[in-house]
């Protein structure tokens, strides 16, 4: 399930880097072009966010796990 939300992070950050593309290639509003650099932004930080999040969980799920298997011998 970790690695499941970490792609769902990282398939949300990629959406938000195609939205940001989008309001950068439109034209005739140049006014919403600063969006396109906000959503670049965001994407950056989900990423980041992302994989902070998968390894503090890694270490939990490792450390649980590992004190589990004591607990049954």
């Amino acid at each position: 399930a970790n690695e499941r939300t970490l792609f769902s992070y990282l398939r949300t950050s990629i959406y938000l880097i195609l939205a940001g593309f989008a309001f950068l290639q439109l034209e005739s509003f140049d006014s919403i072009k600063w969006i396109g650099y906000v959503t670049f932004a965001i994407s950056g930080l989900m990423i980041i966010y992302g994989f902070i999040r998968y390894h503090i969980l890694r270490k939990k799920l490792r450390k649980f796990y590992n004190q589990d298997k004591k607990k049954s011998f």
